[in-house]
């Protein structure tokens, strides 16, 4: 699928003048910069911009102190990670340095085969899963999913026992109690000067170092950048949407630690398979759900309205009957007593191999989300590793094996007949054919 030709929209978080209380608040952090001298700029409100924040502000000078960090949110693009899962190895294991540093209380990540996929009116284990190299499973993933599925979708999975969800919001109310942290949100960068930057109010902030941790699209439009290094060139950004649920009973107990993923109906004249995925926290009163969006189906709310219906479908499809659904509930949707709904455009890349080191244009550090939390971490460390003393060969092993999720429990998922272990496996376009076009489901 080619990149569509249309208009750029902007639905950055920006100031409004309008806002005296949001004005104020601006005014008075910037004001308040003059008493915060050459600090680590981080720019960007994801989840590389949280990982490279916290490790900076937490860093030990040969002094003793700690840098001081100024962390503009800029466009403000952020999501929940879709999934409670990290890439075995170094992925894992910094997010594990990152909430460590900042005292949060948290076990130690687990690997494990912690994804199942709804087919059949059952929950099984990834295809990918029963390929032993990494070479085979990251082949039979990316013939399997659709192109920006395969960026939240681990290899090899690890998780805490907490969600990713829940240790993100955990991790960023530490980093905003910090004396060293200052959060200036509302305003975004408009001009890199070397060793300083010019906000779009017209402020000018110098700093020791800046990390670029917002969108790669868009960075033309940003003075003293290199005009050359294109990074998102050929990349195919999509959209995110994304919907929080608070249910009216637990629909999964503490315990459960899998995550899930499963195919929506098709509307008419689209060609590939898409997927919602999702999984259940705070001891399942409280689940999230994303699908993702091409670019020309975000250009018109209309669609992206009807893609959440879609994901509603889905969801009413994959989980019913009592193993599921609390008394009185005929489906996952009557169990909902609140929905929050998110969406980012140009979130996420769909084409072109992730980026293994942070490129560093005209002085500036680039990370990013739209390769996934994985990446997105595994950037950072890399970036931070050498100054912050990380051990990146001992960190990219891979991290212990969970014995609660093992070889065999996708049986304990399952809802009419478990598929088993030589079960034939088809490729997304094999799949295609059977999940077929429903454009006469209604939307």
């Amino acid at each position: 699928m080619s990149e569509p030709k249309r208009p750029r929209r902007s639905r950055h978080f920006t100031a409004k003048a309008a806002n005296p209380e949001l004005s104020e608040t601006i005014t008075a952090v910037i004001a308040s910069l003059k008493d915060f001298p050459n600090p680590e700029v981080v720019i960007g409100n994801g989840w590389a911009a949280m990982l490279a924040v916290g490790l900076l502000a937490t860093k030990r000078t040969s002094d003793g102190l700690s840098p001081n960090v100024l962390w503009i949110t800029n466009s403000g693009a952020r999501a929940i990670a879709p999934l409670p899962l990290l890439e075995s190895g170094l992925a894992a294991n910094a997010w594990r340095e990152l909430v460590h540093r900042l005292g949060v209380s948290v076990d130690e990540p687990q690997s494990g085969h912690y994804l199942r996929e709804f087919r059949h009116r059952s929950f099984a284990r990834a295809a990918w899963h029963k390929t032993p190299t990494r070479e085979s499973r990251e082949s039979t993933r990316n013939e399997w999913l659709w192109g920006p599925e395969t960026r939240i979708t681990p290899v090899f999975e690890a998780r805490f026992e907490e969600s990713l969800a829940e240790l993100d919001e955990k991790a960023r109310a530490r980093i905003e109690a910090m004396p060293n942290v200052k959060i200036l949100s509302g305003v975004p960068v408009a001009a890199f000067e070397g060793e300083s930057l010019r906000l779009a109010s017209g402020e000018t902030i110098a700093f020791r170092r800046a990390i670029w941790a917002d969108r790669w699209t868009g960075l033309g439009a940003i003075e003293g950048l290199p005009k050359g290094g294109a990074l998102a060139r050929n990349r195919e950004p999509m959209g995110i949407l994304q919907a929080v649920f608070t249910h009216s009973a637990s629909l999964a107990g503490s315990s459960m630690q899998e995550a899930f993923f499963g195919s929506t109906h098709k509307d008419a004249g689209e060609e590939f398979n898409r997927n919602i995925w999702g999984s259940f926290f705070e001891d399942g009163k409280k689940s999230v759900w994303t699908i993702f969006i091409t670019g020309e189906e975000a250009a018109d709310n209309h669609t992206i309205g009807k893609k959440y219906r879609r994901l509603r479908q889905a969801l009413d499809r994959m989980f019913t009957g009592t193993e599921w659904l609390p008394e009185g509930a005929k489906d996952f949707s009557a169990t909902l007593v609140k929905e929050e709904i998110l969406f980012q455009e140009d979130f996420v890349f769909a084409k072109g191999e992730p980026v293994t080191e942070a490129p560093v244009l005209g002085g500036v550090t680039f990370v990013t989300d739209a390769f996934g939390p994985s990446v997105a971490a595994e950037l950072v460390a890399r970036s931070l590793g050498a100054e912050l003393g990380f051990d990146l060969v001992a960190m990219s092993e891979p991290v212990m094996t969970s014995e609660v999720v093992g070889e065999d429990s996708a049986e304990a998922l399952d809802q009419g007949g478990a598929e088993t272990e030589h079960e034939n496996v088809q490729s997304n376009a094999d799949r295609e054919s059977s999940t077929g076009s429903e454009s006469s489901v209604e939307a």
